[in-house]
């Protein structure tokens, strides 16, 4: 409008990062343009700046919305642009001094967005992604022990990092790298929980993390070689499924459940009989004690999968009339905790019985 010679009408920051937003709010992987667009509209205003006009300087909210633009459209090359902008802008804050320039941690944030978005691709490798969300949250924290009061890391923060580890764990960890990235994942997770406890601002934890490591601690549990699991693993899933238990957040079945079959794989040979039968008592009298006794737990241990030494079907028949068969019908305070109104979810005397005998 001012272009057409009204007079009234002076764009400043504001208008202009209006204009940035509508290509952020409108880029997808069909519209990989507008990231481009977001730029050319960012770089007029660093040329207005730099020749005068500081009404229509850049600011923080300006530089967020071209990389989260970047970030939206999951181009293989989104992440670096992203990552550009942020040493751009450190660039411009050193050389101007201006504190609206100085990244924060929405800027932090919205690079790590854009590496954890691209490990969506399944074209490209997720090594180099999350590594780089390990390194920008290092980056924060470094801030933080230096004494910076104004770029702290936050639970957005680590969600990306722990989300990060756990998409590689499922996408890449084989062999001895088994569980690294759910080890990983923990990792962030008890940096967090530590943050919290301390009561530091925007540090808050999430029931979703917690079952994040434990689901895909046992989605990778079931890709890795059927005869054995590595113990590393399991003694994540059995940290993070302490841990759990002893928040603020209420445990279930999924949790149980998981933490046994990874369980049961790992200590499968008979070297582990007794470790074996001390975990699963001692799984079972907390599943009982918090009244998540569910169907698919009791199967795990009755009908789930066996080997020719060790964990047999022999075994499993013994350990399940010890610990369930026996007791058939079940005290209603072991599954008071489960939604009774979702089918196949409270136990039933079927699921007492081998039904099938899958031997490795």
């Amino acid at each position: 409008m001012q272009d057409a010679g009204d007079v009234n009408v002076v764009p400043n920051t504001a208008s202009y990062n209006t204009l940035i937003s509508a290509f952020v709010r409108t880029a997808n992987v069909e519209n990989r343009d507008h990231p481009l667009q977001a730029e050319r509209i960012l770089l007029k205003m660093i040329d207005f700046r730099n020749q005068g006009n500081a009404d229509i300087a850049p600011d923080q909210r300006s530089f967020i919305h071209v990389m989260r633009s970047w970030s939206k459209t999951q181009r293989s090359n989104s992440a670096e642009r992203a990552e550009w902008w942020l040493g751009k802008m450190w660039e411009e804050y050193r050389e101007t001094g201006n504190s609206n320039l100085r990244p924060n941690i929405g800027v932090y944030n919205a690079v790590m967005e854009a590496y954890f978005r691209r490990m969506q691709l399944p074209s490209l490798t997720s090594q180099k992604n999350v590594r780089k969300l390990d390194q920008l949250l290092m980056e924060l924290l470094k801030f933080e022990r230096n004494g910076d009061e104004t770029l702290h890391a936050n639970t957005a923060s680590f969600t990306f990092a722990i989300r990060g580890w756990l998409k590689h764990e499922i996408d890449c960890c084989d062999g001895k790298e088994l569980g690294s990235g759910c080890a990983r994942a923990l990792y962030w997770l008890d940096e967090l929980i530590a943050r919290e406890e301390k009561g530091l601002p925007h540090a808050t934890t999430a029931p979703e993390l917690f079952e994040g490591i434990l689901r895909s601690a046992h989605k990778a549990s079931k890709r890795s070689n059927p005869t054995r699991v590595s113990k590393s693993l399991f003694k994540t899933s059995l940290e993070c499924f302490t841990e759990l238990r002893a928040s603020r957040f209420k445990m279930t079945p999924t949790a149980y459940v998981c933490v046994l079959e990874i369980g049961l794989k790992t200590l499968s040979s008979p070297a582990d009989n007794s470790a074996r039968s001390r975990f699963v008592r001692h799984l079972a009298k907390a599943c009982k004690e918090d009244g998540f006794v569910s169907d698919r737990f009791v199967s795990s241990l009755s009908n789930g999968r066996v080997w020719a030494e060790g964990w047999t079907a022999k075994n499993s028949l013994e350990l399940t009339k010890e610990l369930f068969a026996d007791c058939w019908p079940f005290p209603k305070t072991w599954s008071r905790n489960l939604n009774s109104r979702r089918s196949g979810e409270l136990p039933t005397k079927k699921s007492l019985r081998r039904s099938r005998t899958l031997q490795v």
